[in-house]
């Protein structure tokens, strides 16, 4: 689905807009499927929810605004729905993120995009949504035709410098924005360059990683060359029965205590709660595996 902005903003093709679509595993239940996707015009009120108190009611916006959102970025300053992109499960939005030109000369070329309102509803914190949300808002900007991101954030300054964003001068901001920029945001203008590809391969490069295995008494930096976790394990001698390799058979089952993975082909075989594949799985966040 493609939402076109009414306004000089972003404007995704076609080709951009397709879902892109996710198998997760945590340590509190049975692999998840979710879809980052543009937001639909009635999913509004959950964007504002989940983005609260960086946005205002959507009562407080105007009639005529319909399908828009008020966001601080300035005074009276305004989102409509066609800015934001959304991570589903089972449909239901679980995050949100804002995605526009800086300015209205990047909606017709390649310039910056500017991200904002990048929250994860309350429920679904600390599970690694946040960072596969910024991957998936990184490549949909590098294949919108933007070549930089640039944010302000209000908090988490440190979160996003994990993750690649360094500070960038406030004359990269138009005029007008400026003076908004150095009253309320004190860690100043951050920015990287955006990420052509999956959001899945991004992953492996946002940060740096650790894997461990609790009965081998084993730490390691994640690789993205071993491709799997059960690929770094067999690379560092530690010890996990295997067969098929592929997320057939269910011998590699193990218990995640915790973090998130990402399976790179959906499991075929049944799991209990908190089991994941290590022959089919990369991490997304830190991992812990009872192996």
């Amino acid at each position: 689905m493609s939402i076109t902005h009414p306004h000089a903003g972003f404007r995704p093709r076609a080709d951009v807009a397709v879902p892109v679509r996710f198998v997760v595993g945590s340590a509190r239940g049975t692999p998840l499927r979710v879809v980052f996707r543009p937001a639909r015009p009635e999913e509004l009120v959950d964007v504002h929810r989940i983005s609260d108190p960086q946005a205002v009611a959507p009562s407080a916006v105007e009639p005529s605004a319909v399908g828009r959102i008020p966001v601080r970025r300035g005074p009276g300053d305004v989102a409509d729905t066609a800015e934001f992109h959304v991570l589903t499960v089972d449909d239901v939005v679980v995050a949100t993120v804002g995605l526009r030109p800086l300015t209205p000369e990047a909606a017709e070329a390649a310039g910056t995009a500017k991200l904002h309102d990048l929250w994860v509803a309350r429920d679904w914190r600390r599970r690694g949504f946040g960072r596969l949300l910024l991957a998936c808002a990184l490549t949909r900007a590098a294949a919108a035709g933007f070549d930089q991101v640039v944010l302000l954030p209000r908090a988490a300054a440190g979160w996003f410098h994990r993750h690649g964003f360094t500070p960038v001068g406030l004359d990269a901001l138009p005029a007008d924005r400026r003076a908004f920029a150095d009253e309320s945001h004190s860690p100043g203008l951050l920015g990287r360059g955006s990420e052509p590809g999956h959001p899945v391969d991004l992953l492996s490069r946002l940060s740096d990683l650790r894997v461990t295995f609790t009965r081998s008494v084993r730490e390691m930096r994640w690789d993205p060359a071993e491709d799997t976790i059960l690929l770094l394990a067999d690379s560092a001698g530690v010890q996990l029965d295997s067969m098929c390799w592929s997320g057939v058979c269910g011998t590699c089952r193990s218990t995640l205590v915790s973090g998130t993975v990402h399976y790179l082909l959906e499991p075929t075989c049944d799991l209990a709660e908190g089991e994941i594949l290590p022959c089919v799985t990369a991490p997304v966040t830190d991992i812990v595996l009872d192996a």
